[in-house]
């Protein structure tokens, strides 16, 4: 399993992002909740459909669940019709991870 965090920063340990879609980054973490690599999201200042967008780019990284303080509903419909679960979350990034296994 691959999970996808939305996060303020770079870091393992960084604070979860309450804008799942317009986070600067996302925190890529293994099944047992190890780091593996942090993303910059390219998609985060789209004017439009960075939800979608956003999605798209995580599901072409094999993700399988995706967290975020808040998903919007253009990001929820693309993430359930790519096969990716969501939760909303909230806290530090690396806690939540590991706390999921």
């Amino acid at each position: 399993m691959k999970i996808a965090i939305a996060s303020l920063g770079e870091e393992e340990d960084s604070k979860i992002s309450d804008q799942a879609a317009r986070a600067p980054y996302f925190l890529i973490f293994d099944e047992k909740g190890d780091f593996v690599e942090a993303l910059e999201n390219v998609h985060a200042d789209k004017a439009r459909n960075a939800g979608g967008s956003a999605a798209r780019f995580l599901a072409q990284r094999g993700v399988n669940l995706f967290i975020a303080g808040n998903v919007g509903d253009r990001m929820t419909r693309i993430l359930e019709t790519e096969g990716i679960k969501y939760q909303a979350k909230t806290g530090n990034a690396k806690e939540v991870a590991q706390n999921i296994k």
